[in-house]
């Protein structure tokens, strides 16, 4: 297997918005997450996407949402520090209960924590949008998204910027319309609050 080819997102170089004005990250920033060397023409792989199997549900999300509706239902049952503290052995990080990280004192705090963890186990797996729209958080925590100066080709790359506002702008976002054709066929339908 070869090496990587380096990456450069300033303006002029080959993957930046000049260089390949179709596909250039608008922040700076790229993922790696579930990207394995098979699927990278540049690390010598075939360049075929679907090399890995796609996961439906994982197990630590399944942990997540089971500790998640345990807290809400049954605050303080020790399944919730049980399955919280397996996800973040797996990784090597700190436990709860440990000397390093204590248990959440309240069913307020251990929520907070939990979002949290659902935050960083889960990252850019889709999960978030759906998350804070569940918790009806999203006016809160969304806001502007940063990422470093794309337009520049000298040392100012490096600062950051805003790259892009994301407005939460009404309470009826936190749900999707129903349609009036499925109102129509029923008059016990009640639409949605804001729609």
């Amino acid at each position: 297997m070869k090496n990587s080819a380096p990456i450069s997102f300033y303006a002029s170089s080959p993957n930046g918005k000049n260089g390949h004005p179709t596909d250039w990250t608008k922040t700076g920033y790229l993922v790696r997450k579930n990207v394995a060397t098979q699927t990278n023409d540049g690390s010598g792989g075939n360049g075929t996407r679907y090399a890995r199997p796609e996961c439906i549900f994982r197990l630590g999300e399944v942990y997540l949402n089971y500790v998640e509706a345990l807290n809400e239902y049954d605050p303080g049952n020790a399944d919730i520090l049980k399955y919280l503290n397996l996800i973040r052995a797996r990784v090597k990080l700190p436990e709860y209960g440990s000397p390093d990280l204590p248990v959440p004192s309240s069913q307020s705090d251990m929520r907070t924590r939990i979002w949290q963890e659902r935050r960083v186990e889960l990252a850019f797996e889709a999960f978030r949008w759906f998350d804070i729209r569940r918790w009806k958080i999203a006016a809160q925590v969304m806001g502007s998204m940063h990422g470093m100066n794309i337009n520049k080709d000298d040392n100012t790359f490096y600062t950051r910027v805003v790259a892009s506002e994301h407005l939460f702008r009404t309470p009826a976002s936190y749900w999707f319309p129903i349609s009036q054709y499925d109102m129509d066929r029923s008059k016990l339908v009640v639409q949605n609050p804001g729609w």
